[in-house]
């Protein structure tokens, strides 16, 4: 009898892990889907949703302590519980604030479009895949960056710190040319009149970089042109993740 009971539960298990719905959503917050096709979709879709629309009120000061700028901070959520349920978008709370069919309505005084929600609840629906490449959780005193707190410090201080400082402070300090002031990390995802001036980790996608290469109608510093290297240190600052000591703005 015991046999009998004993193989049943084998036979169970092996039809489970052989069902077409056996698609790894069920542990997919131990193990999210990394296939090319996945990260992909998340780099090209899901990060500048999240970037341009979510992270100005959910990274340095996260409002109902959420925090969006790691898979681990959605699957820990905020006040409310988690975030997100890989492979179930109905029952993810992202999904119905970005929906806005109930109480709870985000992006703030805003809506995503049908879209950019669509694109959500599939990215979900898939288990919510990652780059690899990005950190894995929060990084204290920086918010999303894949370098060590060390290095990034070193790096910002030396090499990015001073082209804000000395060269875009001039029209983006307390005159906010555009309403785009570089005082900090937060003010520069808040960005200004054409959106978030960064978007962490994907430089190509920030229009601070696009600015400074010169290389659309977006041109900056206004009247000149900083050195090849000046861009390439802000380029590198952007892919690691823009880490900012938040103990320190740029403004005393």
């Amino acid at each position: 009898m015991m046999k009998s009971i004993f193989l049943s539960v084998v036979s169970l298990l092996v039809a489970c892990v052989l069902s077409p719905r056996f698609d790894g959503t069920l542990f997919a917050s131990e193990n999210p889907a990394t296939t090319a096709d996945g990260v992909q979709f998340y780099k090209e879709k899901i990060r500048p949703i999240l970037a341009q629309n979510c992270y100005k009120c959910h990274t340095d000061s996260p409002l109902s302590h959420l925090r969006v700028d790691s898979r681990e901070a959605l699957l820990e959520g905020g006040r409310r519980g988690t975030a997100i349920v890989p492979g179930d978008p109905e029952n993810s709370l992202l999904i119905e604030a970005v929906r806005q069919t109930g109480d709870l309505k985000m992006p703030k005084d805003g809506k995503l479009g049908d879209q950019e929600i669509s694109d959500l609840t599939a990215w979900i629906k898939m288990g919510a895949p990652w780059d690899p490449n990005e950190r894995a959780e929060p990084l204290s005193p920086f918010v999303n960056g894949a370098v060590g707190s060390s290095t990034g410090e070193d790096f910002f201080e030396t090499k990015v710190r001073p082209i804000f400082a000395d060269v875009c402070s001039k029209c983006h300090g307390d005159t906010a040319t555009s309403g785009l002031r570089v005082y900090s990390r937060e003010t520069l995802l808040k960005g200004g009149s054409r959106g978030p001036a960064i978007v962490p980790n994907d430089p190509d996608k920030s229009l601070l970089i696009q600015a400074v290469r010169q290389s659309g109608e977006l041109k900056m510093p206004k009247g000149g042109k900083l050195t090849a290297e000046e861009v390439q240190n802000l380029t590198e600052w952007v892919r690691m993740g823009a880490p900012w000591p938040q103990s320190r703005p740029l403004r005393a």
